[in-house]
């Protein structure tokens, strides 16, 4: 065999080994990188997906609980009384219409949920409406100076036009108090906004909705050019795609159901990890797998410091904090901001319990305590036990009127459940104070230790009157 023949065997064995090789990279490549990009291009849509679950349980509530009170409103004249001091901006078709009923108590329950959640209406991407078709207002919590109120508002022709209506929607749209508007373009802002609407009805007539409506721009930007609707059965489908890749309809999908009318569609051509990422095949396949090595490792480390954390700040018995949480960072950061209201919890005559059935009795009586207080609080709350059957509750963002009717609340509680595995109720005294301006925590603790034990000796409590604790 000549050797020109030889060099060109191992030519072409090194072309074919390398082919090979080059495949076998290449696999690697896409199954590393495939989920890595995927989950980076689901995370606006994850985020859009996320603030609508979130809202639409706001607008149904809002709506429901509006229906509620206004069964309570009989004189019509009392409510004429209401100031609309309340941040909520309002516009009339005519001026010197006056509210009706079901207006002052929209409004009143828009500038509740303002107050309860001020960081989810106070950004730009968000603004809570409530349209009353009866008398021709629109409630806002934002202020859009280029808003001119007219008429087309309450017609059916807008309403089809954005379906961002309940006046029009059929009886089947209407089956779960929800409607969810495709994406359209908000005739004020230009936006790309979708709306979520709720009704309120009165004597089974709409007389208004709420609406919240989310502009899709920030963080939660989608590009008009790649959505585009469809009818799927009953179902109005908004597909949001990106049709300039090769074989778009070769793709990864995800759906979200909004409603019993409306879904979402998010598709990503697979072809585009060929289109975006093939050109660096080499540079990262060798980086991809150091990279994710590295990123088991912080993760492992990562969970075995927040176990460790766990164990150091939790109680053993009831799983609350214990008092190391008030030196780390986050319970500091929690409170910097007022209002922030603290609780001094202590359960009545638990040494009887200890004395008379024993310290395991003792034991269920302290978590039903505990478990109680779970209920009661939010995830975001500090419920601490500081000893044998004495708890501290920090509440973040909570002014001193929310925070009495939820220690009565918490006390009623206590008291009417019976203990699990012993024929005995108890009760708790509490202590409830409001933190001043630069007072130091020990001190507002002090507070309301000195308030729960004048509430120990009087043993009276006022009424209880049930709060919505709304999560922020």
């Amino acid at each position: 065999m000549s050797v020109f023949k030889k060099r060109l065997q191992d030519l072409k064995l090194t072309v074919l080994v390398s082919l090979f090789a080059s495949l076998f990279l290449f696999g690697i490549f896409l199954s590393g990188a495939k989920e890595n990009l995927i989950e980076r291009e689901l995370t606006q849509f994850n985020l859009v997906t996320e603030i609508l679950n979130r809202h639409m349980i706001n607008a149904v509530l809002l709506a429901q609980l509006t229906e509620e009170k206004l069964e309570d409103y009989e004189h019509l004249d009392a409510i004429q009384a209401y100031q609309t001091e309340s941040g909520i901006f309002i516009h009339r078709l005519d001026d010197k219409t006056d509210l009706q009923a079901s207006e002052v108590v929209a409004l009143r329950m828009m500038s509740s949920l303002v107050d309860y959640m001020p960081v989810a209406f106070s950004t730009r991407n968000f603004n809570l409406i409530f349209r009353s078709y009866s008398g021709r207002k629109m409630l806002m919590t934002k202020h859009e100076p280029s808003f001119q109120m007219t008429e087309r508002a309450f017609t059916r022709e807008r309403c089809e036009e954005t379906g961002a209506c309940t006046k029009y929607a059929s009886k089947r749209q209407l089956e779960d108090r929800l409607v969810i508007s495709p994406v359209y373009q908000d005739a004020i802002t230009g936006l790309n906004v979708i709306s979520i609407v709720s009704p309120v009805y009165m004597d089974n007539v709409v007389v208004g909705d709420f609406i919240v409506d989310i502009y899709l721009r920030d963080s939660y930007e989608i590009n008009s050019d790649r959505i585009s609707l469809e009818k799927r059965g009953a179902y109005k489908v908004n597909v949001i795609e990106d049709a300039s890749y090769p074989l778009a309809d070769f793709a990864y999908v995800k759906e979200f159901i909004a409603d019993n009318n409306t879904m979402f569609v998010y598709k990503i051509p697979f072809s585009k990890l060929f289109v975006d990422y093939a050109w660096l095949f080499g540079l990262l396949w060798s980086f991809t797998f150091i990279f994710m090595w590295k990123m088991s490792e912080l993760k492992l480390n990562r969970h075995q410091l927040a176990y460790t954390q766990h164990r150091v700040n939790r109680d053993d018995l009831t799983g609350l904090y214990n008092r190391s949480v008030f030196k780390e960072l986050h319970f500091k950061t929690a409170i910097s901001q007022l209002p922030v209201s603290v609780l001094a919890i202590d359960g009545d005559n638990i040494k009887q319990v200890n004395d008379v059935h024993g310290h395991h009795v003792g034991d269920e009586v302290i978590k039903h305590i505990a478990d109680t207080m779970k209920e009661s609080f939010r995830d975001t709350d500090y419920l601490v036990r500081t000893g044998g059957d004495e708890f501290i509750v920090v509440l973040p963002n909570c002014p001193i009127a929310v925070s009495q009717r939820l220690c009565q609340q918490l006390t009623r509680k206590v008291s009417q459940l019976p203990i699990t595995n012993a024929d005995l109720r108890v009760n708790i005294s509490v202590g409830c104070v409001e933190m001043r301006l630069r007072e130091s925590l020990a001190d507002a603790i002090k507070r309301a230790d000195a308030q729960l034990y004048v509430a120990k000796r009087n043993r009276q409590l006022p009424d209880v009157v049930e709060v919505e604790y709304m999560q922020s």
